[in-house]
Order: C-alpha cells, then structure tokens, then sequence
C-alpha cells in the first residue's frame, strides 16, 4: 500500500509540474507580428537617375519604420520588380542598413546598374522600375501600403562579360605577339585591373583570349567600347595601373 501511495504521489507531481510548464510557456508566448510600412520617403516617386560608374555615386533609400506587435525590432528588405510586377516574386531583395535592422539603405549606383539589368533595362538605355519594403521579424513578412518608380539610365556597361583579360599591341610589355599579352587579374565579377609597362606613340587594346576569334575591347577616353579593330593610346610612356569594368563599361588610369 505504501508503494502505491508514493508513485501515486510521483505521478501527481510529474503532472502538476507539466501543467506550470505549459502554463509558462503560454505566457511568454512570442509574438513575431508587424506592420506595414506605410510610408516611403526617399527616393521621391518617379525619380530619374543617370547612374553614374563612380564607386561612391549612390543613391538613398528611407521609410517610415513599422511596429512589432511585441515592441521588438522589426526587419526590412528593399525590393525591386519590373514597372508591371506586383512584387510576388521579386527580380532583388536587399536587407537595410546594419543587417535588415534600420529604415533606411544606400544602395550604389553599380548595385542599381545590375538590379536595373536584371529587370530587363540594356546597358546606357533609360527604363523603369518599382521598389517597396518588406517588414518582419524573420518571418510572416509584410509588404508596405505602397510602392514607388524609379527611371534609371544604366551606365554603359556590357550584358557578355569575359573570363579572362589581357592587353595586347605594340605599346603593351608583351608587344605585338598575341600570344605574349600580359593576363589581367580579375578583382571582382566583371572588373580586372594590371600594372604594366605602356610606350607612348604606339597603340595597344584589350582581348578576352589568344585565338583569332577573341572578343577585342578598346579605351575611348574613359569608355570602354568594343570593336574588332579598336585601339588606345597614351601620351607618356610609363607604368600605369589600368582598370577595366565590364559592368560600367568603364576606363581608368
């Protein structure tokens, strides 16, 4: 009989302490709900922006910040979608500043040339597109009330972007022989850079291969063009540091 009184007892307490347990964890239930961004202050509506291929050109983002239903931080993500899109699926996302957590973004205007291309805009031509934010607290996300345009005029830059590059002619240090031009390293997607010997008087360009069939690409000024007889010059002979982006279709020295 003591037995039976004792795991009585036992099991009396295992449920007591389950039932606290459940109880506990009914009152710090977490509540992941949010709302809405209601209001979208920067960039103004149908603002037109000429990209430009200056690492520092950019363009600001701002929002009116939603609330958490607990009073917790809330996250957002810039999006983007084409004129027409509806945002179910959008072309980019971009979390805000200090990883999702803030109402505001600056995005460059080389991130913007690659979203606007994405969406269907071709390099140096003029197109629309939307953008809105999303909220959350990680999950059960929320598009804002509203949603703005943006025309954008992409920089010049090319859709084919090479593997390999390499300077060629008689001014570079490999000469005429193709087949000796100098590799450039590529520092990022699409942008490769080289520090090499040019001789002035003569002329030089840039290949994506060694074979007859090579893509040929050529400086005018600062613009990268492409031309299968397209040649550079410079005016003194020396060593320089060239920069060649692809995704700007851009030239430095």
């Amino acid at each position: 009989m003591k037995t039976i009184i004792k795991i009585t007892a036992f099991a009396s307490f295992l449920l007591s302490s389950a039932a606290g347990f459940n109880s506990c964890n009914d009152d710090k239930e977490i509540n992941l709900n949010v709302t809405p961004v209601k209001q979208l202050y920067e960039p103004t509506d149908g603002k037109s922006v000429e990209l430009e291929s200056s690492a520092s050109a950019a363009l600001y983002f701002e929002w009116e910040a939603a609330k958490a239903e607990d009073g917790g931080m809330v996250l957002y993500e810039v999006a983007f979608d084409r004129e027409n899109g509806d945002f179910s699926n959008p072309v980019y996302r971009m979390a805000s500043e200090n990883n999702g957590g803030r109402n505001y973004l600056t995005i460059t205007h080389k991130q913007l040339n690659k979203i606007a291309g994405m969406i269907g805009i071709g390099p140096a031509e003029t197109g629309k597109l939307k953008w809105t934010v999303f909220s959350s607290k990680g999950v059960n996300e929320v598009k804002a009330e509203v949603a703005r345009t943006l025309e954008i005029k992409r920089l010049q830059g090319f859709d084919e972007i090479p593997v390999d590059l390499y300077i060629a002619g008689e001014a570079s240090e490999g000469g005429a022989t193709l087949a000796d031009a100098p590799l450039f390293k590529m520092v990022n997607p699409g942008e490769f850079e080289i520090y090499t010997q040019l001789t002035a008087g003569k002329t030089f360009y840039f290949v994506d291969g060694k074979t007859g069939d090579a893509r040929r690409f050529y400086a005018d000024g600062v613009v990268l063009k492409e031309n299968e007889t397209g040649i550079s010059e410079i005016a003194i002979t020396g060593v320089y540091k060239i920069e060649v982006d692809f995704n700007t279709g851009g030239v430095a020295y």
